[in-house]
C-alpha cells in the first residue's frame, strides 16, 4: 500500500493521511458538507454526481448515496425495520439532516400516497387497475388458484405471483 503525505482538507482544514492521491476530504461528511448548496427552503443541495436525483460519493471504490451518509452520521444507524432514509421536504438532492429521518419502506410508501407522489399502477401501460389488484388479492385470499387469476385477468401467472408477494402493488391492501 502506498503512503500519501499529509494533505488538508478542503472543507474543514484538518490535516489527514489520505488513502489515495485524488482524496481532498477527510470523512465523507466533509466531502458532502463541500459540495451542497442551501436553497430558500433550506434544503441542503448536493451538487456533483446524482442517480435519479440523489447524490452520490465514491468512496474505496464503493458509491454510496449522501442522504444515507448524512442521516446515519446525525441520527445514528437505521433502527430495526427503519432502513429507508425519508426526507420531510420530498427532494431527493437534500442532506439537510434537519429534513431527513429513518423510516420503514411502508412509512415511506405511506408518506408518498399522502403527498400524492406515488404511482399506483394505473397508467396506460398497466393491464391492472387498483381495484383488479384487490380483488386478486381477495380471490388469492379465498383459495383460488394463480393459473384460474391469470387466465380471468389475462395477465402471466408470474404477475399474479408478483402481486401475492407484494413485489407489485404494494401499496394496495
Amino acid at each position: 500500500m502506498r503512503l500519501y503525505s499529509e494533505v488538508t482538507c478542503k472543507h474543514c482544514q484538518k490535516t489527514f493521511k489520505p488513502i489515495s492521491s485524488n482524496n481532498k476530504f477527510c470523512s465523507s461528511i466533509c466531502n458532502i458538507n463541500f459540495n451542497i448548496i442551501e436553497d430558500s427552503n433550506g434544503c441542503m443541495n448536493w451538487t456533483k454526481s446524482k442517480n435519479k436525483g440523489y447524490g452520490q460519493i465514491r468512496k474505496n471504490g464503493e458509491v454510496f448515496l449522501t442522504h444515507r451518509i448524512m442521516c446515519e452520521h446525525v441520527h445514528g444507524p437505521a433502527p430495526e425495520g427503519k432502513n429507508c432514509v425519508m426526507h420531510s421536504c420530498d427532494n431527493p438532492s437534500c442532506n439537510n439532516p434537519d429534513h431527513l429521518s429513518w423510516g420503514s419502506y411502508q412509512d415511506n410508501i405511506i408518506d408518498k400516497i399522502k403527498k400524492n407522489r406515488h404511482k399506483t399502477g394505473n397508467s396506460n401501460s398497466s393491464v391492472l387497475c387498483e381495484d383488479d389488484v384487490r380483488i386478486i388479492l381477495k380471490r388469492l385470499k379465498d383459495g383460488n388458484k394463480i393459473k384460474a387469476i391469470a387466465k380471468d385477468y389475462n395477465v402471466s401467472v408470474t404477475a399474479i405471483i408478483a402481486i401475492k408477494n407484494k413485489v407489485t402493488w404494494k401499496f394496495v391492501v
